[in-house]
């Protein structure tokens, strides 16, 4: 494993004992970490998962060293060693991880999923 799979999984790790610890005496919330879901060859895989009655909260792990810039289209990007690289989007990957989970969770209540997920 390279050191930047490393850091990022360290820092999901990290990130599930906070959550854990934060709902700890909550039973009336439940914490998912490093949960894989696939419907129909699309998939997402969700760092964290925070269940609720009332809904649930996705929450995307980054570890990222330097400085962090989203630009007015809201494209992301980090620098590294005084350069900068383009990173994909926590926002938009959370998006993509709540509409497959929809479709899979409709689907497990009989309901038909939508025409263009």
């Amino acid at each position: 494993m390279n050191v930047k799979a490393f850091s990022g999984k360290k820092n999901e790790k990290d990130v599930a004992f906070h959550l854990k610890r934060a709902f700890l005496d909550r039973s009336d919330v439940e914490v998912f970490n490093d949960l894989q879901i696939v419907v129909d060859g699309e998939s997402a895989q969700i760092d964290h998962l925070i269940l609720h009655k009332y809904g649930f909260i996705i929450v995307e792990s980054k570890s990222v060293k330097g400085e962090v810039n989203v630009n007015a289209h809201g494209e992301w990007s980090r620098s590294y060693q005084g350069k900068w690289f383009g990173i994909p989007s926590p926002i938009q990957q959370a998006e993509n991880q709540q509409k497959i989970l929809g479709i899979r969770i409709k689907w497990l209540m009989g309901l038909p999923a939508p025409s263009n997920p």
